[in-house]
């Protein structure tokens, strides 16, 4: 976590995502270029050592969908669980690389609905989606409530 995020209250911290969620729907609506200040990517960070990956990350050739700092971190988590009684990167390549290979599929759906956006890295941020809607730092109930699946309830 960045160490300026620590000190920050949930009301601070959802009011700005809140805020920032609401320009962007601004911006969207408009049609005009939007800001790099808004792209909510995530920043990687090594699976193993759990590090932020400042330099161009080393990704699983099989599944795709872990990164590395190192070779010594890619060995050392395909080989030894990060914490006792989880699983090994090995032990999960295999899923995961079935779940990337429905990566395409899953955020073509999300970007069908008017609150799905994608992130420069591939990532989706839910609590900008919920930003978008007054409903970031509430219940996550709203998930399984239908009428959020469906533009007409906008």
């Amino acid at each position: 976590m960045d160490p300026s995020m620590m000190n920050i209250s949930s009301d601070s911290y959802f009011g700005g995502l809140t805020k920032a969620a609401k320009e962007l729907a601004a911006i969207e609506k408009r049609g005009g270029r939007i800001p790099d200040k808004f792209d909510f990517g995530v920043q990687a960070a090594c699976a193993s050592c759990k590090q932020n990956i400042l330099q161009k990350p080393m990704r699983c050739a099989a599944c795709k969908a872990v990164v590395y700092c190192s070779k010594k971190c890619a060995i050392q988590d395909w080989k030894q669980p990060v914490l006792p009684g989880v699983p090994t990167h090995k032990m999960l390549c295999a899923d995961n690389k079935r779940h990337m290979e429905k990566l395409p599929q899953t955020q073509a759906i999300l970007k069908s609905f008017p609150w799905g956006r994608i992130e420069s890295d591939g990532s989706f941020n839910v609590d900008i989606a919920r930003g978008r809607y007054d409903v970031l730092g509430g219940s996550r109930l709203w998930l399984l409530e239908p009428s959020w699946w469906t533009s007409s309830s906008f």
